[in-house]
Formats: structure tokens, sequence, C-alpha cells
């Protein structure tokens, strides 16, 4: 700040008091570090860690056995299908209570290929997994996890991971990874419920009869228990968040940039306003 512009606060206490508060919010937007935004929305709200028991959900389908868990994720598909269907017929949803693209999610939520964990009843997939699986948008995608959650299909637990990142002003210690989702069809809205209901029996039913066929055969007819496995967590924020972690080295470099830029002028800066107004309330007696 000039010495002229220093005396024309002094005449002034108004002017003093409006530009210390320009000060402030100058002071404020550089520290910062230009896309405070994303650093604030670096992770959603109700996450939790990777590790926190909330993360670690165990709820296969069925009563255990591999046999009944995919009569079970069958009759999901199923009713969910035949309640598209149903309310296609009306005008009121036009296409249907759920749509036929986000049945395509659906899907690909339910093939253990693509990332069904029978022995928890998971599915751990990135939205970038969804998207290239089921030949949607990222759009779809949400919105058919929304509408299956709406519906009690689903629940959703987003999932975060610190980023071992040094501690910088706008850089995030947190950062967000693929979410966990898992099946509750006795939460599911009663027309659903009902048709899953009638699915899942009838399938039980038709799997019986042919176990009974078998053994009448001489057969010896055993179901296979779900085994509980250890599947090993990948622990790379880097893997996880491939976008997120770019844009938190990115503000990283930018925190480090801004404050040797920055530090040195604002401390001048902020010594003569100081100066200033020291001057101006010893005058006036008060600042207003």
């Amino acid at each position: 700040m000039t010495g002229l512009a220093i005396g024309a606060l002094l005449t002034n206490r108004h002017a003093v008091a409006r530009e210390a508060r320009k000060l402030v919010r100058a002071t404020a937007a550089s520290l910062s570090v230009g896309d405070r935004s994303r650093a604030d929305d670096a992770v959603r709200r109700q996450s939790v860690d990777i590790d926190d028991e909330r993360a670690r959900i165990r709820k296969p389908l069925g009563d255990g056995t591999v046999e009944d868990a995919a009569d079970c994720r069958d009759a999901l598909l199923m009713a969910v299908k035949e309640y598209h269907r149903q309310t296609s017929l009306d005008t009121k949803h036009k296409q249907g209570a759920i749509t036929a693209a986000q049945i395509d999610v659906f899907e690909v939520m339910l093939t253990d290929d693509d990332g069904f964990d029978w022995s928890t009843g998971t599915v751990d997939l990135a939205i970038s997994q969804y998207r290239e699986k089921s030949g949607k948008s990222a759009n779809t995608v949400q919105a058919a996890r929304r509408r299956l959650k709406a519906m009690g299909v689903i629940e959703v637990v987003n999932r975060t991971i610190q980023t071992g990142r040094e501690k910088l002003f706008g850089v995030p210690q947190r950062i967000q990874i693929s979410s966990l989702v898992y099946f509750t069809p006795e939460n599911m809205i009663v027309p659903l419920k009902a048709l899953y209901d009638r699915f899942v029996g009838q399938l039980r039913a038709a799997r019986t009869a042919r176990e009974a066929r078998r053994r009448a055969k001489g057969e010896d007819v055993q179901r296979r228990r779900l085994e509980v496995r250890d599947r090993r967590q990948k622990r790379i924020p880097a893997l996880l968040n491939p976008q997120g972690w770019v844009n938190i080295v990115a503000a990283e470099d930018r925190a480090r940039r801004a404050v040797d830029a920055d530090y040195a002028a604002l401390e001048a800066e902020s010594l003569a306003f100081a100066t200033a107004l020291a001057r101006s309330t010893a005058r006036e007696g008060r600042l207003e």
C-alpha cells in the first residue's frame, strides 16, 4: 500500500473499516488455494471409513446355501423386471417405476463376475465400473441406485479412505472410494415384496422338486454352504479413486506454491493496514 493511500484512509474511518474488510476477504480467498469447493466436497456426507464396522457388511441372500442364494438373487431380478412391466402400463409412470436402463444397472449388481460377493451379499463396484459393464451413463447409474434404494431393494454405504498426504489448507485428508451396496428384500415396498415372495417361492419349489427327483434316482443331493471369503481390500487411494487422487495432488501443489508466494506480500499489506487502523482509531477515539 502506498503512503498516499494510507494518508487518505486516515481521514476517513469508514474507508478504513471498508478496506480492512476487503483485506480480510482477499486474504481468505488467497488462502483458499483456488478450488476450495473441491476440497470441501471431497467426500460425501454420511460417509464412513473403509475400516469402520458400518462398512463391513455381511448380509448374504437366502438361507446360507449357494443354491438358495441363487434363487433369491434370481427372484430379486424377476420381481424388479415384473414391477417395471406392470408400472409401465400405468400412464402415471410412462417408463415404469424403474426404467429399463436402471434395470440394466441392477443386473450388473447381481452378476458375480462383475462384483457381487455371494458370501457377504455385497457389491463394491465404482461408478466407472458400472458404466463400463452396463453401457449406461454415470447419471443413469446414480439414478438406478437412488431408485432401488427408494424401493427398499438396496442400501448404500458411502466409504472413504485416508489419503496420507501432507496436512495443508484446502487439501483433503480423506478421499471418496466406491460405495458398498447390499440387498434388503425384507424392506421392499409392498407390491414389489409381494412379487419377490411369489417368485422366490416358485424357484424354491422347483429346486425342491428337482432335488427330490435326483434322490429318487439314488443320487446324493447336498446343498453347498456359502463360504466366507476373506477378500483382501485394496488400500491404495490412487487406484480406488484415480480422478480424486489427481485433484488432491493438484490441490497440495497449489497450497505449497500459494503459501510461498503470498506470505511476504500479505504480511506487508497487513502491517500497513494495521498501522493505518491504529492511527485512525487514536485520532477519532473509536472506529465505527
